[in-house]
């Protein structure tokens, strides 16, 4: 076909469409690129095959893994001449073998990966079984080289014997050395403190409780309890805070300046702090200069509680001069024993051959809140065998002892302390509120008015040991002053009494106000404290009958928090008084376990965080700490 005909069939061909150079479009660069490039095609994803086993392979998240040398390549290298490449170039000397050797060793890299699982498995339970036996390290006080020392031992003694040697290797690679356990006690006590940390922010409002003294090697140490609101579990909660380490002075602004920071580094607020409770020493309750002073300069509505258990001890602690007379002697009776230990081998002697209840006398110190009615209680038990001893030693003061008026007025002391120290018991432990406390007070108080009507009507029944003594007197037929006797107890009751309302002044009672917290159904209860619209919500309140039964079946500071989302402003008005700390009881615990904590044997120890730890109600997550660091198993 000649050029001019296949030129009319172009023209000619209806569906052809011609184009001129002017009309055409001019590809882009990229236009060109592409085509440019050849087209990729989709890698694809092999599988592995049983066959392949036979070049010794076997396969891993969709790759060959050798049987011999534990190699994955990649998926794109599965195919039997590549397999078998590789056990050409690389195991040139197993070329040959048959498949049931690359069976077996398909086995041992299997049970390879099993025991490396396994053994990963094993440290991490190593690892939370280090912090456990710690966290019990730190609740007991003991030094952290016992962890090494004796638990470790015992441990694998105890499973060597039941459950064979296999356990026991399992038990020692638990890290127990002294700094791992020392390691653990921190990161369990800063994980605590952090929950502590949070709770309070959630709380809102917040009371204190504090109190200074020193340590074995006079440190000045400031311990701090708090007590908040915990709304998801719906109760008021008291914890230890923080010990403090006061590195001058004791002064209300050094206080204060450890206070400050150790609230600055915590992010809470001093500002929602609504009271403070201390045990009433200058430092901590001056005017001008004292903690409580400085807290009202960032809290001005806090309030300063002063406790009630060191005023108690204030208050009992004035006697007339026969009575002093009485307990100095006795004291000076039992350091004589005591102070000896020669003496103190002979009298227990003496009580065993005699049949004694007791072999020792207690020793007497004003710091201790019950030591005075212990001491008086157990000469009274002992008063026979301590007249057989003092006259074998020609002491002096044996007189006082053959004497019955000088005994009887010892049977009374003992008796009237015993009542005393019940008080101070009652005083004592955690929870207690403003309520609690001062109606225990205000019985005793009562008590002493009634007791004196008694005594002037010859009537000495509650004064059990004094009864006794009196009835072995009567049955002896000896003589006594009972109206001297009669004179000097009211006397003492008279002075009990005034101090009593010195302390606790019946003008202050801290319950006024406020009894519709405790019983907000009752129409008899005080509101002064209360605004006319708080009055207004009381008065619906009390008139639901649903909340009168939750009141009923719960405690008090649940029942607040329950309400707390009807009747917000009674509700925080309620729960600011029942936080408050009517002593510091707990602190005084507190130091009890620093002394038991921090002995002379590990006298550089930092206490913080093993206290926090043997003082806190909350459980550290210890899982959680063991999902952030390596475990390491001992050796």
């Amino acid at each position: 076909m000649s050029k001019q005909k296949k030129l009319d069939f172009f023209l000619k061909n209806p569906n052809t469409s011609v184009i001129t150079t002017a009309e055409k479009p001019t590809p882009s660069t990229s236009d060109v690129t592409s085509s440019l490039e050849p087209k990729r095609k989709k890698p694809k994803n092999r599988k592995y095959d049983p066959s392949y086993l036979a070049f010794g392979f076997t396969y891993k998240d969709d790759c060959p893994q050798c049987v011999i040398c534990s190699e994955i390549l990649t998926n794109s290298s599965m195919a039997p001449a590549k397999l078998l490449r590789h056990l050409e170039t690389k195991h040139q000397q197993y070329k040959s073998k048959s498949i049931d050797f690359f069976k077996r060793k398909e086995s041992e890299l299997k049970a390879q990966k099993t025991l490396i699982r396994n053994t990963g498995t094993e440290n991490e339970l190593a690892l939370k079984a280090s912090f456990l036996i710690s966290l019990r390290i730190a609740k007991s006080k003991k030094n952290f080289t016992i962890g090494e020392d004796l638990i470790m031992p015992c441990m694998v003694d105890a499973n060597l014997t039941l459950f064979g040697d296999k356990a026991a290797k399992k038990i020692k690679t638990i890290p127990l050395s002294n700094d791992t356990v020392s390691n653990r006690i921190t990161m369990m006590s800063d994980d605590v403190h952090q929950q502590l940390i949070r709770k309070i922010k959630m709380s809102k409002i917040y009371a204190l409780q504090l109190d200074e003294s020193t340590d074995i090697t006079d440190k000045a140490l400031l311990l701090i309890y708090i007590r908040y609101v915990h709304w998801d579990e719906k109760e008021i909660k008291e914890e230890f805070l923080n010990c403090l380490e006061l590195k001058k002075h004791t002064t209300g602004a050094e206080i204060f300046s450890a206070l400050y920071d150790c609230f600055l580094s915590t992010d809470l607020k001093m500002s929602d702090c609504i009271s403070i409770c201390t045990d009433g020493a200058a430092n901590m309750t001056g005017r001008h200069a004292g903690l409580v002073a400085k807290m009202k300069q960032v809290a001005p509505n806090i309030q300063s509680t002063h406790c009630m258990i060191h005023r108690e001890m204030l208050a009992s602690k004035r006697m007339s001069a026969e009575f002093n007379q009485v307990l100095t002697t006795a004291v000076k009776t039992v350091n004589f024993i005591k102070s000896s230990s020669l003496n103190s081998r002979l009298f227990a002697m003496l009580c065993d051959e005699m049949g004694s209840t007791h072999r020792t006398l207690l020793l007497h110190a004003e710091v201790r809140w019950l030591s005075r009615g212990r001491i008086l209680k157990r000469l009274c038990k002992l008063r026979e065998e301590i007249i057989i001893f003092l006259s074998s030693k020609n002491w002096d003061l044996v007189q006082y002892f053959k004497d019955i008026d000088w005994n009887m007025k010892l049977c009374y002391l003992a008796d009237i302390f015993q009542f005393l120290n019940e008080l101070n018991l009652s005083l004592q432990g955690t929870q207690k509120t403003m309520f609690h406390s001062y109606s225990k007070i205000e019985g005793q108080k009562k008590k002493f008015k009634l007791w004196i009507t008694r005594i002037e009507n010859n009537c000495f029944e509650m004064f059990s040991t004094l009864m006794e003594f009196m009835k072995g007197v009567n049955e002896n037929n000896e003589d006594y002053n009972i109206t001297q006797l009669k004179l000097i107890i009211v006397n003492h009751l008279n002075m009990l009494s005034l101090k009593f309302e010195e302390y606790f002044p019946s003008n202050q009672d801290p319950r006024d106000g406020f009894l519709w917290i405790l019983d907000p159904f009752s129409a008899n209860s005080s509101t002064n404290t209360l605004s006319t619209n708080e009055e207004d919500m009381l008065a619906d309140l009390s008139s639901d009958v649903t909340l009168k039964n939750l009141k009923n079946n719960s405690s008090l500071d649940k029942f607040w928090i329950e309400v707390h989302s009807e009747y917000e402003v009674l509700s925080e008005k309620a729960l600011g008084v029942l936080l408050l700390f009517p002593s510091t009881y707990l602190c005084e615990s507190g130091f009890s376990a620093v002394t038991a904590t921090k002995t002379k044997y590990r006298n550089r120890l930092n206490v913080t965080p093993t206290l926090r730890l043997s003082l806190t109600n909350l459980t550290p997550d210890i899982d959680n700490i063991c999902s952030h660091i390596q475990a390491q198993p001992s050796h």
